[in-house]
């Protein structure tokens, strides 16, 4: 199935080779609101159905096209949540128009929340290990 997602998210010019590659990735929003990049990947679509179950992928489902307004940013959005990614919204400046409006660009960055919460707990056991020593050895000079 793996191969299978990449191959997907290649198809919407996310190149990738790996999965792993994705952390920390910005994507333009602008590609998935690409509504004929949606309909040439239908074949794509049926294919994942035979692995995923439409039932609680909803963007997996025959009327994803007409009910959802984005069915393709659905689609990947819940993709990736099953490899444990988030996509999290950035808007980035990108000038001024003539009335000293600001341009702005929309873009996801994709963060894995698992290597997320792995990060966190390590920093934590390392918290506990230099508390651990203070208590141990307390005549040992610190620096805070």
């Amino acid at each position: 199935m793996d191969e299978k997602v990449i191959s997907l998210l290649q198809k919407c010019n996310i190149n990738i080779k790996s999965l792993y590659e994705l952390q920390g990735t910005l994507i333009n929003r602008d590609i998935f609101l690409n509504l004929p990049l949606y309909e040439s990947l239908e074949n794509d679509i049926n294919e994942l159905k035979e692995f995923l179950s439409s039932t609680t992928l909803t963007s997996l489902q025959k009327t994803a096209k007409e009910k959802q307004s984005w069915p393709l940013l659905n689609l990947i959005r819940q993709l990736l949540k099953i490899y444990n990614f988030e996509m999290k919204p950035i808007r980035k400046c990108n000038g001024y128009d003539l009335n000293k409006k600001k341009n702005l660009l929309d873009f996801f960055r994709l963060i894995n929340a698992l290597l997320l919460l792995l990060l966190l707990l390590l920093l934590l056991l390392l918290y506990h290990l230099k508390l651990i020593h203070m208590y141990l050895f307390p005549h040992h000079s610190y620096i805070y």
